[in-house]
């Protein structure tokens, strides 16, 4: 498809009516790609990480000074399915974010390479915050993550439950309903032992449920 139709389909699914962003509403069971084209269209940055999208694929690296940096929907969800493949140039640590807003610090979805956190791996839950932070759902299955090819994850939020599927394994299924909405979103890690990390993520696509 042509970027202008995928824009023309994502504005139109953004008519109908659940997950919230200024004035767009998204309809639940409709699926949204997120990446449009070679835009960033409906994200939004913070940070000095620099971001791009070339042929369908969002791809973040460290700015001037090992420096850190996330990029966000503008959109923010609540009970929702959300479907991507991840790829990481290593050494690296990165996440996907989900329920995570200025005034919610939200969980994120850990890619990182294995040897910083000993038996976790990617795949894992990470809860932010100031009280109970840390891994709340840990991956275990060293297989389930191929470090230098594509993987497929689907994230599932419907109240308090959290399950994560990489590559067809079935790798977190927690309770934790501490931060309920927020948006989306990657991050690019800071610091000189990450130098040269690249995270890149392609077929991002969400839905309300």
């Amino acid at each position: 498809m042509s970027s202008a139709f995928n824009r023309k389909e994502f504005l139109r699914v953004l008519s109908c009516g659940v997950a919230v962003a200024a004035d767009h509403s998204f309809a639940a069971g409709e699926w949204a790609n997120l990446i449009q084209g070679d835009s960033l269209a409906g994200w939004h940055k913070t940070g000095a990480a620099e971001w791009e999208v070339r042929d369908g694929v969002l791809t973040g690296r460290q700015g001037s000074g090992w420096a850190a940096g996330d990029i966000y929907t503008d959109l923010e969800w609540k009970d929702f399915e959300l479907e991507a493949e991840w790829k990481i140039r290593w050494p690296a640590n990165s996440g996907i974010w989900f329920h995570r807003t200025a005034a919610s610090p939200g969980y994120q979805i850990d890619l990182f390479d294995s040897k910083h956190f000993g038996d976790i791996y990617s795949g894992s839950v990470y809860r932010m915050g100031s009280e109970g932070k840390g891994f709340i759902g840990e991956n275990r299955d060293r297989e389930s993550a191929v470090l230098d090819s594509w993987n497929k994850v689907r994230l599932r939020v419907a109240g308090d439950r959290i399950t994560v599927t990489q590559n067809g394994k079935q790798v977190v299924d927690i309770h934790d309903s501490r931060f309920p909405s927020g948006s989306l979103g990657v991050e690019v890690h800071g610091g000189q032992a990450y130098e040269g990390m690249a995270v890149s993520i392609r077929r991002l696509r969400a839905r309300a449920i």
